[in-house]
């Protein structure tokens, strides 16, 4: 019973296969996405919209610095839209915050890096001041690989080109 040459896969066990109608609506049977649109269809055009570039009315002097800085890297990349910009102004308040308490802090150390002994920080106030430092860096560096505009490793290639940069991993066994 079940042993060597018992048969095989029963017929019509498994998945069913799913129309080929809602196939192309929400991709295959498994977790994968929609299917590729056909060879002849050209992708639409990117929307450029540069009134995101200029930070919006609410921001502070800093936060508007922080958008002019980082909003052309996420805007050339796709990540800041319409829909995204109240995330994008969030991050820059938060990377704002983060550089004032940092500034604050460092107030307190002298030239050395030793707190200074007349305006020193009491411990507890340190330790709170490095765990808040730590939690808004944290949060900052996540929200910023939501927009991709954190440092990930990897260069990605420009849009057109394909693998441009890519060196071949075999290479290095080959003979020159």
């Amino acid at each position: 019973m079940g042993g060597k040459g018992s048969g095989g896969r029963r017929s019509g066990a498994g998945r069913r296969k799913k129309a080929t109608h809602l196939r192309g609506i929400d991709g295959g049977a498994g977790r994968r996405g929609p299917m590729d649109p056909p060879a002849g269809a050209a992708p639409p055009p990117p929307v450029a919209d540069v009134a995101l570039l200029e930070p919006p009315a609410g921001l502070g002097a800093i936060e508007s610095d922080i958008w002019r800085a980082w909003a052309p890297l996420a805007h050339a990349i796709g990540t800041l839209t319409a829909a995204t910009a109240a995330n994008f102004g969030q991050l820059c308040v938060l990377e704002a915050d983060r550089r004032e308490l940092w500034a604050r802090y460092q107030r307190h150390l002298s030239a050395s890096g030793e707190p200074r002994l007349l305006l020193q920080m009491d411990r507890k106030e340190e330790l709170a001041t490095r765990r808040e430092h730590r939690t808004l860096a944290k949060d900052i560096h996540a929200r910023m690989k939501d927009f991709m505009i954190a440092p990930f490793g990897k260069e990605l290639a420009p849009p057109g080109e394909p693998g441009a940069g890519e060196i071949d991993p075999i290479d290095r066994f080959m003979r020159k």
